[in-house]
């Protein structure tokens, strides 16, 4: 599934998501494979076809050498068996009145024998099966020049003219059909024709001067043997017929069974196209953010994705199959009761208080949507109830409303602060010279005095106001934590002792220099000890702590005090929220707002009857001086 029908499936309609979904399983099922399993059919065959003609030409050509080595070794046996003879003819009495010729004659009457001959280089016979051909030439000189004989036999396939007359040399034709297969090589080394004893009376068919063999015949005889070539090209088209006989049946076995492949492929496709839609029905719904209730035509639950059982806290196991009045609201039970009537309903927001069973400890605000869903034809299918929390939202929403009521009122606050100073300073000002007129411990004295305390205390709230309507940027440089907490802990020092307080500063080790703003952080710490002395009304023990670890600044400020509700924990950083009957409640305002300044921000523990800890985080880097 794309990424972008992912999306449309979250952010849809029911009705809208479940048209998504089903132009996907119709794309699914439409990219048949019908196509490219032909391609992919025909393809094997022509390989079969190329790899079964290829091994078919191999084993015709392996055939063909095979025959044609046993003929050439059968005229090479023969040979050996000539040069035996005539060996044995040379040695003196042994082979008195033996001839070569003789020796040919009778070799010559061999089935599948046609010829055989020997002569000189040139191509003249001194021995034939045929005496008749004797001294005449076998070969024309260019044809001879065609062979190479050498010790080993060689063999070439032939057509020549057997029955040229008398004293014709034969003409042969090479790489033809031919009508002889020649064997031939050389005959007798030249040495040893001239040295052997008897060897002018074996080769000469009559009386012949001694040295005649030797000057006649001294370069070297070769012998030819033509054999009949029938039975080669017999057995070579024997071969070859029952090559391609089983060439052929390996193709018609292949292909039948290419085939049997083909329409079994065909027969599981449509079973896997189905698996396919299922799982990737089963894998959109399980991938879904937003909480996905399935039911059929008979309105009982069949497919709940773990998105769903989050959301409702529920156990899938427990629900498929029943009917949800069982286990949902009854607002929620309402809204599918509308989808399976056929209406459609859109992100209609209900609210699940906290307690509900189908929420834990906590409120729910959930956007509900629901759709009939409809088969091909139209008929009735079921109907999807889907869910999306957006408590996070809604608290988002809340805080942003409350942060921009904040900060009108804290631009109105600042503007009334500015109207009220400048009047304060003449109300202190004649005040203050009332009562210096009358007697210092007159009730006319103590009247003026007590008009200066409260334009005193008037003027701090004005001075709050301001610096809390003040945009708080934070001018940081390399300063030491542990001077900056001294100083505050040094203001404090008088009103701690007479609220019957000790102050305690604990640093973990040495403090290094970090990057913070020292004024605000001074103020935001002023603010936090003030509320600690004024919170132990019989006295206690206020404990500073300070450590620099993980790129921060970590200061807990902590006291032994009665402790916060924990219900008023996100409150008491609200502007002019206090629980002091004496108090304008702008210090843990301002204190957020420091913090907020260096990025960081304020934690709070705190235990009935055993005090309060407030840490204040602030990201920071080491100062390298």
């Amino acid at each position: 599934m794309s990424a972008r029908s992912f999306q449309a499936c979250i952010f849809y309609t029911p009705e809208r998501c479940t048209c998504i979904v089903r132009e996907q399983v119709d794309r699914m099922q439409n990219r048949s494979p019908r196509s490219s399993s032909s391609w992919l059919m025909a393809g094997a065959v022509a390989i079969l076809v190329v790899v079964v003609t290829a091994w078919a030409l191999r084993d015709i050509q392996r055939n063909r050498q095979t025959t044609e080595m046993l003929l050439t070794q059968q005229g090479a046996g023969l040979i050996k068996a000539l040069e035996a003879g005539a060996r044995t003819g040379m040695r003196g009495r042994l082979g008195q009145g033996a001839r070569l010729q003789g020796l040919l004659e009778e070799a010559g009457r061999q089935d599948n024998i046609l010829f055989i001959a020997v002569t000189d280089r040139n191509g003249r016979i001194l021995a034939h099966s045929d005496q008749a051909r004797t001294q005449q030439m076998l070969f024309a000189s260019d044809a001879m020049s065609r062979f190479h004989p050498g010790p080993q036999a060689a063999s070439r396939l032939v057509s020549v003219r057997l029955d040229a007359p008398a004293g014709d040399p034969l003409e042969p034709i090479e790489d033809a059909a031919g009508d002889v297969f020649l064997v031939y090589r050389n005959f007798l080394a030249p040495d040893e024709a001239r040295s052997r004893h008897g060897m002018h009376e074996f080769l000469c068919p009559g009386n012949c001067p001694p040295d005649h063999a030797a000057r006649q015949f001294g370069p070297g005889l070769i012998v030819f043997v033509g054999l009949d070539p029938e039975p080669f090209f017999d057995a070579v088209s024997s071969d070859a017929r029952a090559t391609i006989f089983f060439a052929l049946l390996i193709l018609a076995a292949g292909g039948g069974a290419f085939a049997a492949l083909s329409w079994a492929a065909r027969a599981r496709a449509s079973g896997r196209q189905l698996s396919e839609a299922r799982a990737f029905t089963d894998e959109l719904v399980a991938s879904l953010p937003a909480g996905l209730i399935a039911c059929d035509a008979s309105g009982a639950v069949v497919s709940m994705n773990d998105s769903a059982t989050r959301l409702l806290n529920l156990d899938p196991a427990d629900c498929i199959g029943r009917e949800p009045s069982e286990f949902l609201t009854a607002e929620l039970f309402d809204v599918f009761s509308l989808a399976h009537a056929g209406e459609r309903v859109v992100e209609q927001e209900i609210t699940l208080p906290a307690g509900n069973r189908n929420t834990q400890e906590k409120e729910r605000t959930l956007l509900v949507s629901a759709s009939a869903v409809t088969t091909a034809s139209g008929g009735n299918a079921g109907c999807v109830l889907i869910l999306r929390d957006v408590s996070e939202l809604k608290r988002l929403e809340e805080q942003v409303r409350r942060q921009e009521k904040l900060a009108a009122v804290g631009q109105l606050a600042a503007g009334v602060a500015h109207e009220i100073r400048n009047p304060l300073s003449s109300i202190k000002g004649f005040a203050v010279h009332l009562g210096s007129r009358f007697p210092k411990d007159s009730p006319d004295a103590l009247a003026a005095q007590t008009l200066v305390a409260e334009t005193d205390r008037l003027n701090r709230v004005v001075t709050e106001l301001i610096e809390y309507a003040r945009p708080t940027e934070a001018s940081r440089t390399p300063t030491d934590p542990g001077a900056v907490i001294d100083h505050t802990m040094r203001l404090l020092r008088q009103e701690a002792a007479d609220a019957g307080v000790t102050m305690h500063f604990e640093p973990c080790g040495e403090l290094p220099k970090v990057d913070i703003d020292p004024d605000r952080v001074s103020q935001a710490l002023l603010n936090l000890c003030l509320n600690a002395i004024q919170a132990m009304d019989e006295g206690g023990r206020l404990t500073v702590r300070a450590c620099v670890m993980d790129g921060a600044l970590e200061i807990e400020v902590e006291d032994t005090g009665p402790g916060i509700d924990p219900d008023v924990y996100e409150q008491i950083f609200d502007p002019y929220y206090t629980t002091k009957p004496r108090g304008q409640g702008l210090g843990l305002a301002v204190v957020r707002k420091v913090a907020e300044a260096h990025g960081g921000r304020v934690d709070i523990h705190s235990t009935p009857d055993a005090g309060s800890r407030f840490t204040l985080v602030l990201p920071t880097t080491r100062s390298e001086s």
